[in-house]
């Protein structure tokens, strides 16, 4: 990082050469371009697409047209706010950020971030195997993803040059009256007050907060760490920004005593009336110092994830910058704290995150929400919600940019690199072929294309070229495949060309450079899921059934073999949570009934309760299980009402 000064029109600053100066500003390499004009953020209008509804109290789906869900328009039976649906997105955020401006421009009006404070370090997040309850590091799961990744490849340039690129979109999303609160700690947090007057201006500044708290002390050389510090900027320099007073109490220097009644002290801060005792006044207006403690190891609300603040920090900040039906997102949304706090107090929420265990997370978090109506005093569940991503069109970005952008790469070479990227990812040597793509020890590997599914005759084709080549086992290495593909390919490839076939994921964490330069990405088989569909007789009705999770076999399972502090007694203590949509009808995942594991009730049901159909016909029925590894396997099954 250079401490250099610029001009408003950007002229570079070189040495020796005279500069006039307009104002000063923290510039780092890559802040500007060699021509002296400022980097703007690349902004990227992608698709986002609705892979999963979180929608079990509804009772129909419908009149919902389930196939093809439109990411804002009205739907039925959800009257929040004239029909929206809260939304938890899955990818990079600064992509993310770019994609919603066509719809929120200006749209929202409290962002709350808590991004990493570059300390260098990566946290691990823990978890539970089966009904153990005792929490287990996944570093000894052998996860290969860190759940909050805080290293950067270049230091605090890439670090300044990240933050610096999304607040200037957020900044776009906000309302004139939105305010943003930015979380940070001793490492950074000086740089980042730094890129928020250079982003928002100086005269946005609205507090800088100081979240005081205690923690167990250590030795030190220095004083004792015990605050964090939030930075609060409104998108504009005005007053118009939404505030609401909350008061604290009062210190007792400011407060007399008169025999048995206490008065407070006559001030001039417009908190009390003449006469008003203390037990009358609301107190003092609440200062920029907040004495909050962190989460207790047993709290109810901690999820094991890292970094998780909270929820009474999160919920003063929501009751001071915004009411209820405003609009809040959180662009690392990590364990859900944020929304979560949201939905307790009626507001609407957007969430993003790039890794799979903070959107597992935040997911169980929120459906385990008990929310109570302050006007009726009832408790209800989470509101229906979206689980979102930008699927293929992200992908096909990250291969253009990173294969092809730097190069100036045709689409084949861009593509051509990205199969050869994936192939040492996958410990896998590169050879010429039509459909075989490298070797992988006596396997034949074969990559899918970014931007679709692994479909049934790509694999049979695939399968015929190794049979011409002498092969006997073909590894098909996939971004997506087609949902029934395991059911539906590998048994009559096997009979007909003698190939043995496995599938392999990539995962999406393969397009953070980071996580591949620093080893922690890993291509995993998918996992082989057992599922049974059994006939219920009800009353005179023959159109009830259940749904039995029978098996569950996961190639990570020899990872755990050395490992003594982990103990697998069943194939069920690999799966952490797994749903139902009774009728999946292609698009979006309907999620009507779903059991987790806790962190008090670790017992799973591997059998659903009874489900009726109203009528006759061919139901596909899709399972979904999320294992501890924090992988995503779904199967379909066809059921056939015929009465």
């Amino acid at each position: 990082m250079h401490g250099k000064r610029r001009t408003r029109a950007g002229t570079s600053a070189h040495p020796g050469r005279l500069l006039r100066i307009a104002r000063t500003e923290l510039v780092w390499p890559g802040k500007y371009d060699d021509s002296g004009g400022l980097i703007e953020p690349p902004r990227v209008g992608l698709p986002l697409r609705v892979t999963e509804v979180v929608a079990q109290e509804w009772e129909s789906l419908d009149a919902m047209g389930q196939s093809a869900l439109p990411l804002f328009g009205k739907r039925r039976k959800d009257s929040f706010e004239g029909g929206w649906r809260n939304k938890l997105i899955v990818g990079d955020n600064q992509l993310v950020a770019s994609s919603l401006l066509a719809e929120f421009a200006g749209k929202i009006d409290l962002i709350y971030i808590d991004p990493p404070f570059a300390t260098g370090a990566d946290f691990g997040i823990t978890t539970r195997v089966g009904e153990d309850a005792t929490p287990v590091m996944t570093r000894r799961l052998g996860i290969e993803e860190n759940a909050y990744r805080d290293t950067w490849r270049t230091g605090i340039d890439s670090y300044l040059a990240m933050l610096w690129g999304r607040l200037r979109l957020m900044r776009e999303l906000l309302a004139d009256t939105g305010t943003i609160f930015v979380h940070c700690d001793w490492h950074v947090g000086h740089l980042i007050r730094c890129v928020l007057d250079d982003v928002f201006g100086a005269d946005a500044f609205k507090n800088e907060i100081v979240w005081r708290y205690r923690r167990w002390p250590t030795r030190t050389r220095v004083l004792q760490r015990m605050h964090d510090t939030i930075l609060w900027y409104g998108k504009t320099a005005t007053d118009r920004h939404r505030f609401k007073t909350l008061y604290e109490p009062l210190a007792p220097s400011t407060v007399h005593t008169f025999g048995t009644k206490r008065q407070v002290a006559d001030f001039s801060a417009g908190y009390r009336k003449p006469g008003q005792t203390q037990e009358e006044s609301p107190g003092a207006p609440m200062s920029d110092v907040w004495d909050i403690g962190i989460i207790a190891p047993i709290a109810h609300e901690r999820t094991g994830y890292p970094t998780q603040k909270p929820e009474a920090l999160l919920d003063r900040i929501l009751e001071i910058a915004s009411e209820p039906g405003d609009l809040v997102a959180d662009f690392f949304c990590g364990s859900g704290t944020t929304l979560a706090v949201a939905e307790k107090l009626g507001r609407r929420w957007i969430g993003c995150d790039f890794g799979r265990f903070a959107i597992h997370t935040t997911q169980k978090r929120l459906l385990d929400l008990r929310v109570k109506d302050p006007a009726s005093g009832t408790e209800r569940g989470c509101r229906p919600f979206e689980v979102v991503d930008l699927g293929r069109h992200e992908r096909t970005h990250w291969q253009r940019t990173t294969f092809g952008g730097e190069l100036d790469a045709s689409e084949e070479d861009a593509r051509a690199a990205c199969v050869e990227f994936v192939l040492r990812l996958g410990s896998a040597r590169p050879v010429r072929g039509t459909l075989i793509h490298g070797t992988n020890g006596r396997a034949l590997v074969h990559v899918g294309a970014v931007d679709v599914p692994v479909t049934v005759s790509e694999v049979e084709d695939a399968a015929a070229e190794a049979a011409r080549l002498g092969g006997n086992e073909l590894h098909v290495l996939g971004w997506e495949f087609e949902a029934d593909l395991q059911d539906w390919l590998a048994p009559p490839i096997r009979a007909r060309r003698g190939i043995v076939v496995r599938l392999f994921s990539i995962p999406r964490e393969a397009m953070d450079r980071s996580a591949v330069e620093a080893g922690h990405v890993r291509i995993f088989e998918l996992p082989v899921l057992g599922v049974t569909v059994k006939a219920v007789r009800a009353g005179k009705k023959e159109r009830s059934i259940k749904v039995v999770l029978d098996d569950f076999v996961v190639s990570e399972a020899g990872f755990l073999a050395n490992d003594r502090s982990v103990r697998i007694e069943k194939w069920s203590d690999y799966v952490d949570a797994w749903a139902v949509d009774w009728d999946f009808r292609g698009g979006a995942f309907v999620q009507r009934w779903e059991s987790h594991r806790t962190r008090k009730e670790r017992a799973l049901k591997l059998e659903t309760p009874i489900h009726t159909y109203d009528k006759p016909g061919v139901y596909q029925i899709m399972v979904k299980v999320v294992d501890i590894f924090g992988n995503d396997t779904r199967r379909i099954v066809k059921w056939d009402v015929q009465r």
